[in-house]
């Protein structure tokens, strides 16, 4: 009995919207932080777990300039000297997915030797 209830709870909760829904509109962009997906132009944007928990991340963080240290420490659980390329190549798909022109990126910074803010208004 008490599976069929967890079932039917679980289908509500995916059909009926949430009253309260966060979602940040910026530009061309559509960021739901309840289902934590973005939209660009209306469409899905489609990013692996760790793209979507460094994004979420640097959007909780808006305007912070954070850090490598922090990044691996939070997407990838641990402390200590990583490869830094890890980050970088992540954010850089991160821009080339949600950029209109990624080599000049309005959303996701860079702040040479210090880390990456994300810049909620342009």
């Amino acid at each position: 009995m008490q599976a069929l209830l967890t079932r039917i709870q679980a289908y509500l909760k995916r059909k009926i919207p949430s009253q309260k829904e966060n979602t940040l509109h910026i530009a061309n962009l559509s960021i739901h932080d309840d289902e934590k997906n973005v939209y660009k132009d209306g469409e899905l944007l489609n990013f692996f777990i760790k793209e979507k928990l460094l994004l979420f991340f640097l959007i909780e963080q808006t305007k912070k300039v954070v850090n490598i240290e922090q990044l691996i420490s939070h997407v990838w659980g641990y402390n200590g000297v990583a490869e830094s390329k890890t980050d970088s190549v992540h954010i850089s798909t991160l821009r080339r997915k949600m950029e209109d022109i990624p080599a000049k990126p309005k959303w996701i910074q860079t702040v040479r030797g210090f880390g990456y803010p994300f810049v909620s208004q342009k």
